[in-house]
């Protein structure tokens, strides 16, 4: 039922939030939003010296660094 909802109106988008700053992006792209927090957890996105780690659900993603108390988040929403 919920696929016949959906239809061809509805879209996701990509919620992307730090900890520090609050909302930082909307992107229609999954991949780009993990980026995005991924860049903002490793702070200057240099991935050298520093492990991140990812949690998910089917709607959320969470990131983190070792190094940094710095987090930030991606949850998917659906649009119209």
């Amino acid at each position: 039922m919920l696929d016949s909802l959906k239809g061809s109106n509805m879209r996701d988008v990509y919620i992307v939030t730090g900890s520090e700053d609050g909302l930082i992006g909307v992107y229609s792209s999954l991949k780009k939003a993990k980026e995005r927090a991924l860049q903002y957890v490793t702070q200057d996105g240099n991935r050298e010296g520093s492990m991140s780690h990812e949690y998910s659900d089917y709607y959320n993603w969470f990131f983190e660094a070792d190094e940094s108390s710095t987090t930030a988040s991606v949850a998917r929403e659906e649009v119209q």
